[in-house]
């Protein structure tokens, strides 16, 4: 007989837990781009709450100043309190219409902007609140009050505490005479006011952390998708986005892009030697050694597969593509990886095929990678260890022995 009662009490005490135990995980969850989104969500509640108040305000004028029965003294403190009440919402309106029309907002003056406009909409209605408890031994504005707060902002459980106990205390002492079920009705309303405010709060930063989430994890996996596993550079596919990224800026302003194709050469010989491990380990410090050796603000940088990789770079002439592929070619020197055979070095080398051209479309940056491509195979037709642009070899080998030796 009693099961399905017993049932039913089980099923809403573990609903009740389940809830408790949502909301101190949200409580205690930290992340900045949370805590701004719930302070950009109370600028924008500014406005319907701005506009609730002056209707709400415009009711009071009205009934106060030719319904009421109240003296002249209090009509007149009430009609006072209303206009400033209207006054601040509609500056506040307007405030945060600007600042919801803005991007770049910083949090702080998104926070500062809330702080002053609950503040000020707080004793304004407080004063509404005393006068009624004073003179009138009512809590109905107390109560609207109560509700406000719950429903509009969104507020951390301290917050809305603290708003809620010090406005009770308040409306203890104007009353003249209370009761226990005066003060009851007050705590019932604190504690039902607290409550509404809160699962408003938890909803909110739930659904904000799960998009936060979302957002991350889907980050995460872009840069996985774009990411070279090996050397953590970009991969052809990341390569490609960043292109779109840089063409429409290049080619509209017209600015000459180097490509520089890199191939480590005799690489298949020191795999065959040293084995894939110490292969995959040369090819993560010349990876590094090329990644430091360019501008990481604007030049991309690519694992283009194998043991090749491309580098793009743009604001720089024919004379800038030399000199940086002259640097990279001393960085990987310096590694002094000892080569697998003496025919070209006794440490491992780069060839180096480079062009420099002006952008229109995205066909001529595949035309200038092509070139790139032919220029390195030039390079490495004239005996490798050698930087070749426009069919021209450029070499530093013995500059570069003596330099390492």
């Amino acid at each position: 007989m009693f099961h399905p009662i017993k049932q039913g009490f089980t099923v809403i005490f573990n609903n009740l837990k389940q809830i408790i135990m949502d909301y101190l995980t949200v409580i205690k969850y930290k992340s900045p781009e949370v805590d701004e989104s719930i302070v950009h969500s109370n600028v924008q509640r500014i406005i319907p709450f701005s506009l609730f108040m002056i209707a709400l305000q415009i009711m009071n004028i009205i009934s106060y100043l030719f319904l009421s029965n109240a003296s002249s003294t209090i009509r007149i403190c009430f009609l006072i309190t209303a206009v400033f009440l209207i006054a601040i919402c509609l500056i506040f309106s307007y405030i945060a219409a600007i600042l919801c029309g803005i991007r770049d907002t910083t949090e702080r003056v998104n926070r500062l902007t809330v702080l002053a406009f609950l503040i000020l909409m707080f004793i304004g209605n407080m004063i509404f609140a005393v006068i009624e408890a004073y003179n009138f031994h009512t809590i109905n504005y107390f109560l609207i009050l109560s509700g406000l707060l719950a429903i509009c902002p969104l507020l951390k459980p301290s917050q809305i505490n603290i708003s809620l106990i010090t406005a009770e205390i308040i409306i203890i002492i104007a009353l003249p005479n209370y009761n226990l079920i005066t003060l009851f009705q007050l705590v019932m309303i604190i504690l039902t006011s607290i409550l509404v405010s809160q699962l408003f709060y938890l909803n909110y930063k739930q659904s904000k952390i799960k998009q936060y989430n979302l957002v991350t994890a889907n980050d995460e996996l872009q840069i996985k998708l774009e990411t070279d596993f090996l050397t953590k550079l970009l991969n052809r596919y990341g390569l490609d986005r960043k292109v779109k990224i840089m063409l429409p800026y290049v080619t509209k302003s017209k600015i000459p892009v180097s490509a520089l194709m890199i191939d480590i050469d005799l690489f298949k010989s020191y795999n065959d030697t040293f084995g894939h491990n110490a292969g995959d380990n040369c090819l993560r410090k010349i990876a590094w050694a090329i990644q430091n050796t360019v501008n990481n603000d604007t030049d991309i940088v690519c694992r283009w597969g194998g043991e090749e990789f491309l580098i793009l770079t743009y604001e720089v002439t024919l004379e800038d593509t030399i000199q940086i592929a002259e640097k990279i070619q001393r960085a990987i020197a310096k590694l002094k990886l000892v080569a697998a055979t003496d025919e070209i070095s006794s440490y491992v080398t780069v060839s180096i095929g480079a062009v420099n051209k002006v952008l229109t479309s995205y066909k001529s940056y595949i035309d200038l990678k092509e070139c790139a491509d032919k220029e390195l195979y030039h390079a490495k037709e004239e005996g490798r260890n050698c930087i070749s642009i426009n069919n021209t070899i450029y070499t530093l080998k013995e500059k570069i022995d003596k330099e390492i030796i």
